[in-house]
């Protein structure tokens, strides 16, 4: 499964393993004797985010193909009197791109911060999870009161954003225009149901996925931070890159 979506060609997938799996399997090993089956169940759970996250930034690799193709069709299209075309594949991308998102999330809460914490509640959610947090006695409230901060922001600045736009998608209330020329430039925008529209989609996309891969990011090293606080230095340093250290 990880070779079918990771090449390390592209620059995001050489992050995603670096950020996210590797930094995270050195914390488990930090974390967690050679003996807790805690620290194999973790390892696992980090390379399901990684294969998700990659298939995040898949959909915006395939929109921009996609947007192309569309392009260059259009070009061909105009010629023969055809003012508009069909966008219907590219509203499935960002349809997939925020699914796929929202997935990344689930999978964090169910699987990773269910065996961190015995987070129990059926997917990605913000209240049930500080609450959660703040029920456990044990755990260090410098770095709850980290998580909560950082899960506040992120919902105040995006992640609530994100989460209704893929919401609309399922209501068919997040609607793409056709793809049109408007001064020899093709053109199509994003109405949602607020009536704000988005004409920069890529940008959409790409600001979408660097504050979601900053989350997941941040979130697993807090989420160590909680649990083992007297490792705190460890879990907000920075581990070398593999890439920097061939074998």
């Amino acid at each position: 499964m990880i070779s079918k979506y990771f090449d390390f060609k592209s620059k995001d997938d050489m992050i995603i393993y670096e950020k996210i799996f590797y930094t995270g399997c050195q914390f488990s090993e930090a974390a967690f004797s050679s003996n807790d089956p805690n620290k194999e169940r973790v390892i696992q759970v980090l390379q399901e985010l990684m294969v998700k996250l990659a298939k995040v930034v898949d959909e915006i690799r395939t929109f921009d193909l996609n947007k192309r193709a569309c392009e260059k069709k259009l070009t061909i299209e105009v010629q023969k009197g055809v003012t508009a075309i069909p966008t219907l594949e590219l509203g499935k991308n960002i349809e997939n791109f925020l699914t796929q998102s929202i997935g990344v999330l689930d999978i964090f809460a169910t699987q990773f911060l269910k065996i961190m914490f015995g987070y129990s509640y059926r997917d990605w959610n913000i209240k049930e999870i500080i609450k959660h947090l703040k029920d456990q006695k044990q755990l260090c409230n410098e770095a709850i009161k980290a998580i909560e901060d950082l899960l506040n922001n992120a919902w105040n600045d995006w992640l609530n954003d994100l989460n209704y736009d893929r919401n609309l998608c399922h209501e068919a209330n997040f609607g793409l225009s056709q793809m049109c020329l408007i001064n020899n430039q093709p053109f199509m925008k994003l109405k949602r149901r607020n009536g704000k529209e988005i004409i920069d989609i890529m940008g959409f996309l790409q600001v979408h996925w660097n504050k979601l891969f900053w989350l997941v990011e941040n979130m697993i090293r807090l989420s160590f931070w909680t649990l083992k606080p007297h490792l705190k230095a460890i879990f907000l340093s920075e581990f070398v890159s593999p890439f920097d250290n061939p074998r």
